[in-house]
């Protein structure tokens, strides 16, 4: 009998060590419990998706899937670190290792790899070119440049066979790409978009610049050679469909926490640099008397003096921090200030912020601000700024009264944190990859905040629901590339029709759009519908599927109501999409409204 009971617990036992979340086979758990370690490969120079830090760890978003991966499987993955990405890809042929993390599917990787069912991630290719130079019409202007791309990339293998008139070169690696662009060795670099712009944002490659979005994609999966067993790729694929979106939220925060977590001790900053603001003023405004002081004093005080001048000096190259008077007119800009904004100091003094205040800030922004900071309060939040080049820059700001002896406040000092990067990946986060305009997940989260706020005064709030006509028409006639553009083009006329900085639009998946704006009448709603509907016609995609138009039309249902009347936004939604149900029922390419 205690033989039986400690078998049972050994059982037991050995069972959890393999329970998951998913709906595993007894030939998969079996698989896991007999392969202690899965080896895979990744590339070693690819910010933000993956690289290889500083203490040899396999690092980023892709890296961050991963781990959730193993957490609902139990897989054991284990990164095989290499030099360069060429490498990794002469091993998956080897097949000195059978896994790789993330790579683009192309013909030739099809003829040894796998490609897991579901996409991770998915961003279209751009040309990234320095600034003054241009290429509106893309690879035809650029026909005639220095092009280069990555070597064993994805991008390589799709120009060679889908841009064969383009002559272009390869490098090792995506910083040197960057690298020879900045340097003038060649004239466009061709990388997708979510890397570009970590780059340009990022990295400091301020004289650099998207200069074109081309129609071709990076559809980023998973991949393991074909003579892997069957068994790694099943569970993977289950894997990735039993993550939840929270889950990758969940990374893009934990992102974010890695550079809240410095502002942890920001608070404590604050004060340290605070006072050492004032000693600095001390010192210029008692000049005299501090030398005179200080020729008197022993080597021990002519140390800690250069110990606090070494201290200021690091204060006024790394800080990115300003002084305003009551009116908010710039009395002193720290070295960091002017380097992150584009401005000397001597343009900056003397100024206000306007100059790098960013036109998608509200007026209403600016006046909380300084509400706040005139009843004497410390303003703390994230504001998006102009730099001089015309590109923005994200800060974490804090803003201070500063007072006299007498204890009235005769200024304000902002003390800053960057936070550019962080931005960019909650861009990506809430970007629909195709399109570049917002994406479902964004809308969900929107959608509420406006009404709420339009509540507040009762605004008119328009909700315009759209939809393609017959796109799978469209798809099955000219195939999902020029589906894809159609795509960009109409989102392009959506993009552009906006007025407002609080006007947004949507792409809420495969050929369903919407547009959220305030208007002034239900005429007024109407009429700026229309006007989306024309422009769409005007594009003159041809659509023969699509009678008895013979162009890409789409139908709309369009719903004002002020916001007070708003009983839940599900019920504005279905409002919505009754009306665009109507629109379709009764002919296509019309607009139906409350």
């Amino acid at each position: 009998m205690k033989n039986i009971f400690v078998l049972l617990i050994l059982i037991t036992s050995h069972l959890s060590l393999y329970s998951s979340d998913l709906d595993l086979s007894s030939t998969q758990i079996e698989f896991i419990k007999n392969h202690k370690k899965i080896e895979y490969v990744y590339d070693p120079a690819w910010k933000p998706f993956e690289w290889t830090s500083e203490l040899e760890t396999h690092v980023g978003m892709i890296y961050d899937i991963l781990y959730i991966i193993e957490q609902k499987s139990n897989l054991n993955l284990v990164p095989v670190h290499v030099k360069t990405w060429p490498e990794a890809v002469d091993m998956l042929k080897k097949g000195t290792t059978s896994m790789v993390s993330a790579i683009g599917v192309t013909d030739k990787r099809k003829e040894y790899l796998t490609f897991s069912k579901n996409p991770l991630f998915k961003t279209p290719y751009v040309l990234v070119s320095r600034h003054g130079e241009d290429y509106l019409d893309g690879f035809v202007d650029a026909s005639t440049k220095r092009v280069a791309t990555i070597e064993s990339s994805t991008i390589e293998e799709i120009l060679h066979r889908q841009r064969k008139n383009v002559k272009f070169s390869v490098l090792k690696s995506v910083k040197d790409g960057f690298y020879a662009l900045q340097n003038e060795d060649i004239d466009v670099f061709v990388v997708n978009a979510a890397t570009a712009k970590y780059y340009i944002n990022f990295l400091g490659f301020k004289n650099l610049k998207i200069a074109y979005k081309t129609n071709l994609t990076l559809d980023l999966r998973m991949a393991v050679r074909k003579d892997a067993p069957v068994e790694i790729l099943e569970i993977i694929d289950k894997s990735i469909e039993a993550i939840d979106p929270k889950e990758i939220d969940n990374i893009f925060k934990k992102w974010t926490e890695l550079k809240v977590q410095k502002e942890l001790d920001w608070k404590v900053l604050f004060y340290i640099l605070s006072g050492v603001f004032l000693l600095g003023s001390f010192l210029v405004v008692s000049n005299k008397k501090l030398h005179s002081m200080v020729n008197k004093q022993t080597g021990e005080i002519n140390e800690q003096k250069q110990e606090l001048e070494k201290l200021i000096e690091s204060f006024d190259k790394h800080v990115i921090v300003t002084r305003t008077d009551l009116d908010g007119i710039i009395t002193y800009a720290s070295e960091a200030y002017c380097k992150v904004s584009g401005y000397t100091s001597e343009e900056l003094i003397g100024t206000s912020h306007e100059a790098v205040r960013h036109p998608d800030t509200t007026n209403e922004f600016y006046e909380e601000l300084w509400k706040t900071v005139k009843s004497d309060n410390i303003y703390k939040g994230e504001i998006k700024n102009l730099a001089k080049d015309g590109s923005c820059f994200w800060t974490q700001t804090i803003i201070t009264p500063l007072y006299n002896k007498l204890g009235k406040a005769d200024g304000y000092s902002a003390i800053r944190q960057n936070i550019t990067d962080k931005k960019l990946i909650e861009e990506l986060a809430i970007t629909d990859g195709l399109t570049n305009i917002y994406n479902r997940r964004h809308f969900n989260d929107v959608f509420p905040k406006i009404i709420k706020g339009a509540k507040r005064s009762n605004e008119l709030v328009a909700f315009l629901s759209i939809d393609i006509d017959f796109f799978k028409r469209y798809n099955d006639t000219y195939g999902h590339q020029k589906g894809d553009e159609a795509l960009i083009k109409f989102a392009n006329v959506l993009q552009n029709s906006l007025n407002r900085v609080d006007d947004k639009c949507f792409r809420l998946g495969g050929e369903e759009f919407c547009v959220l704006f305030k208007t002034s009448s239900k005429e007024n709603a109407l009429e700026f519908s229309k006007s989306i509907q024309a422009k769409v016609i005007e594009l003159k995609i041809p659509h023969e599927k699509n009678l008895p138009y013979g162009l890409l039309t789409c139908s709309m249902g369009l719903v004002t109501l002020n916001a007070r009347e708003i009983v839940s936004e599900d019920t504005m939604y279905k409002m919505v999409d009754d009306l665009l149900y109507e629109a379709k029922r009764n002919g296509r390419n019309q607009i139906w409204t409350n």
